[in-house]
């Protein structure tokens, strides 16, 4: 007798075949995939171009039934059921903010196949946490100028972000990505939270980046700072190229009695070298062990380095942020000559808005406009009537 046994469903996160389509998005490619899911390449055939859609795959707690449908599995199905509601509450929250180059968003978020979906648009281009080896390389360091051009876009991203009442959460190497043109993006908001709602207990943080005000059993309250502290970090290991203690163990040690083991960018000769005092110095404050310690606001940082951003283009009101944006200053577009190359994964991953993409005339380059074309139909209408012998 032939005895047929049905094999158990795996839990190892396969991916959907291509051909699949998700609301009108068509699955050609897996990208990458990570601890919470898959990223796929996807085109649209309406749309047109390509499209980068993320999903909701918890490592060792879900499992594909059949061709498609994602199951949690049975001792996870709370973390998975908690996680997916964040997820896609999460990907909403991204759809609310503006068009502005150097913020990724998503461009729709739906629920299919028992799990959620991002949906983002594909941008090439490269994480930071690649092109910096690259640069040390080359360069035998990053250069200052390639660090305040990202900075420039960067902190325009987060002064919109925190202009509503949001925080990214998880900023870090690999979330910082720089696209051909030398534009750099701040990618990835699955830890953004909206500080008007209340904190969750099961928030995810990148320990290496976060501040103390993130971690778990600490009463401390997040804000702006929360994601300045994640910024100063990332430059740190920028420019030193190596990390600095965690928060968790500096205030163990402050908490100890011991002196902070912190190492102040600024004390270092060496880097004095190569980097200017006010940039390190910058550098240090972001790092600072708590919120009161570090700078304010994107503005503050912006003011700080000399960078070349318009006031209005910080504004903390909402409804100044369209007009904002077109009085940022960018940067030029020349990031990493040396780093212009494909690399395959979640590297290449870019979310960048689809709704809002008809953007509105800049109001004062209007009103001037209608003001000259109204002197020119009077000058016009002047000589016509002298002409004829009315004047």
């Amino acid at each position: 007798m032939c005895l047929l046994v049905k094999p158990p469903m795996s839990d190892v996160a396969l991916p959907l075949s291509k051909g699949t389509t998700l609301g009108g998005y068509s699955i050609e490619k897996v990208l990458g995939q990570g601890g919470f899911g898959l990223t796929y390449l996807a085109t649209h055939k309406e749309k047109g171009g390509t499209f980068a859609i993320k999903e909701y795959f918890p490592s060792g707690a879900a499992q594909r039934s059949g061709a498609s449908t994602v199951t949690p599995l049975g001792s996870k199905k709370k973390f998975f059921d908690v996680g997916l509601k964040d997820f896609f509450d999460e990907a909403m929250l991204m759809t609310t903010l503006p068009a502005f180059p150097g913020l990724v968003r998503v461009v729709a978020a739906m629920k299919k196949f028992g799990t959620t979906y991002c949906v983002m648009e594909f941008i090439d281009g490269e994480t930071m946490d690649h092109i910096m080896p690259l640069m040390v390389r080359s360069y035998g360091h990053v250069p200052e100028d390639r660090i305040l051009s990202m900075l420039e876009y960067i902190l325009s991203a987060l002064g919109i972000v925190h202009a509503q009442d949001l925080i990214h959460r998880d900023i870090k190497l690999s979330n910082i990505m720089i696209d051909r043109d030398g534009v750099a993006w701040l990618i990835d908001f699955g830890a953004a939270r909206n500080l008007a709602a209340p904190r969750k207990a099961h928030s995810s943080f990148t320990e290496a980046f976060a501040p103390i005000e993130q971690f778990p059993n600490v009463k401390l309250k997040e804000g702006p700072q929360t994601d300045f502290f994640a910024l100063g970090v990332t430059l740190y290991i920028l420019i030193a190229q190596k990390a600095p203690p965690t928060a968790h163990k500096r205030k163990s040690m402050v908490d100890n009695g011991q002196p902070d083991p912190y190492t102040a960018l600024a004390t270092e000769p060496e880097l004095s070298k190569k980097y200017s005092a006010r940039l390190l110095e910058m550098v240090d404050r972001c790092c600072g062990l708590y919120a009161s310690e570090r700078p304010c606001s994107a503005s503050e940082i912006a003011r700080g380095l000399k960078l070349s951003h318009k006031s209005a283009s910080w504004s903390t009101q909402s409804n100044q942020i369209t007009a904002a944006m077109s009085e940022i200053i960018l940067p030029s577009n020349q990031f990493m000559e040396k780093a212009k190359q494909s690399l395959d994964g979640l590297s290449k991953v870019k979310e960048h808005p689809m709704r809002g993409d008809e953007r509105k005339p800049d109001p004062l380059i209007f009103s001037l406009f209608l003001f000259a074309l109204a002197a020119l139909f009077t000058l016009i209408a002047y000589y016509v009537l002298d002409y004829k012998g009315v004047l």
